[in-house]
Parts: structure tokens; sequence; C-alpha cells
């Protein structure tokens, strides 16, 4: 066990002093200051702490050769993702478990972690494979509605029930040109995920971080995306750089802002300029229980 000593955490617009308690890469115990601790300190005054960044990802799904795997990997850690939310494209149900294990096959050699979620048309969103979601872990959907989509048609209800068990999250997408009629699939998408409790959040773009309701409804927060007791030791290290913190207050411009140390579960991924490539440390996160930390109806 070991403190991680001296934070100065990012939290909103404003920065906090805290302390980490650190036993097997988890954090055990936060507290503003831990004075009595006598053991080993790893002070890390000087720089701006955050949480690791949890965000959408495409491009590793990709037929990548092993060095563009690599590079893709590399450009990732260097903005601060350790966790990457992935979206298996799937047009028939019977292709879902052959995907699947060709993709987690693929990411064996993954140096960041991982959770599996599929991208589906509006046709595939049936209970059997809502029930197969569950059996195959994957906590959440990106559902495409597009010009053929009939909203009103989807059996809402057995949808509903499917998800009882296990609350797979539905990411919907718009496709209509029509901008009418594509206000109008939001209208009905609302009107039945809202009827039927349904759990349900607004697609996040690749390259867009998740942040703390949506992490909460997959299953994946505390563990991913904070720093509290439970949390994995995923975080990144910002210099005290002035000019890149948002005019008027203490918020670092995560735009501009490149961390200067990346790390996931205590292992260093990145320091300067230096990368550090661990191939099969990443981890394929498997959600038991999506939304548990949230009410029915969230």
């Amino acid at each position: 066990m070991y403190l991680l000593d001296q934070v100065k955490k990012q939290q909103g617009d404003t920065q906090i002093n805290r302390v980490y308690l650190i036993k097997d890469q988890k954090v055990v115990f936060v507290n503003e200051e831990f004075s009595k601790w006598n053991k080993v300190r790893v002070n890390v005054s000087g720089f701006t702490l955050t949480a690791g960044h949890v965000q959408s990802e495409y491009q590793l799904l990709n037929d990548l050769s092993d060095d563009e795997f690599e590079f893709r990997q590399k450009t990732l850690i260097e903005h601060g993702c350790t966790t990457v939310m992935l979206f298996v494209k799937i047009q028939y149900e019977a292709q879902i478990e052959k995907k699947l294990l060709a993709v987690i096959e693929k990411l064996k050699s993954s140096t960041i972690d991982y959770v599996l979620g599929l991208e589906i048309p509006l046709r595939l969103l049936r209970p059997s494979v809502l029930i197969l979601c569950k059996k195959l872990t994957i906590p959440f959907l990106h559902v495409i509605c597009d010009e053929q989509s009939d909203i009103e048609q989807i059996p809402w209800m057995y949808i509903a029930q499917a998800s009882l068990s296990y609350r797979v999250v539905l990411m919907p997408s718009f496709k209509h040109e029509s901008f009418k009629e594509k206000q109008n699939q939001k209208w009905h998408w609302q009107k039945y995920t809202k009827k039927y409790a349904i759990a349900n959040e607004e697609y996040i773009r690749e390259g867009q971080r998740w942040e703390r309701r949506a992490l909460q409804k997959v299953g994946l927060y505390p563990q991913k995306g904070e720093l509290l007791v439970g949390s994995d030791l995923d975080y990144n290290l910002y210099t005290a750089d002035e000019s890149q913190l948002v005019e008027g207050s203490h918020k670092l411009d995560y735009d501009k802002r490149k961390p200067s140390a990346v790390i996931l579960r205590g292992k260093s991924l990145k320091i300067d300029h230096h990368h550090f490539l661990i191939a099969g440390f990443g981890q394929h996160i498997r959600i038991k229980m999506p939304g548990r930390l949230l009410s029915v109806g969230n």
C-alpha cells in the first residue's frame, strides 16, 4: 500500500486537495489529508490530476496492421484516454457472437482497457437481442434510426420486460434527412422509452468522453471515470501551465491539453513524450449489472 500525496484534483471548474490510499492498484481511501500515514508516499505536487478518460472509439475495430493498431493506441493515450467504449457494427442477429469473439481475439494485444457495445439498425432492437446482450455482458447499444425505421412498430413492452434483469442502455442516432421527420423520430423514441422506463442516453460520438451519468447508466462508474473508493487507479497528470487553462477559471482546456503522464491501473502508459505500450495489459471489462447505482426510470 502507498499514499498518492499532495494531489491537486480537477473538480469541475475548481481544484481540490486530495490524498489517495492505493492497494492492488485500486483506491481504498480518499481524503483531504492523511497526516498519520507513516509508510510510502508518492508526491505529485506541481501537477493537476484528473481521472483517466473514458471515450467512444471505432477505429480500433478497423482492419489495422500491427503498426496502425499501435499508432492508434498511442494517439488515444497521448490525449489521456485509458478506457475505450467500442461499438461493434452488427447487421444480423446471427452474427453477434461470432463478431464479438473476433473482436475480443483482436484486442488481446490491447494496452488500454475496453468495454464492448454494439451498433445495430433499429430493426434489430428486439427482446432476443437484449437477452443475448445479458449473456454476453453487452451494456449499451447504439441504435441507428434511418428513413426506413418505424419506431412505433418496435415491441416496446417486450423490450422493457427483456431489460428487467439487465438494463442495456440504448443510444439512438436519428439519420433521416428531413429535419421534421428526424424530430418526429426523436419524439416517438422519447415517448416510448419514457413510458416503459427503458434506459437510454444520448449517443456519444467517437473521441467524445463519457461523463459520470452515462458511466453510471452502463455500470462502469465508479470503477472508471472517477477516483473514488473502489476505482481503478487510472489518472492523468498535467503540468501547471497557466496558458492552457480556460480563461477566468482553473479548468483545464482538454481540447488543447495533453497530459504529461497517463496511468492505467498503476502502470505508466505515457511519461512526457515517451509511450509505453504493454501488449495484453488492456482488460476487457464485462459489465455484470448496468445502472446498478441508478433508480429505475433514470
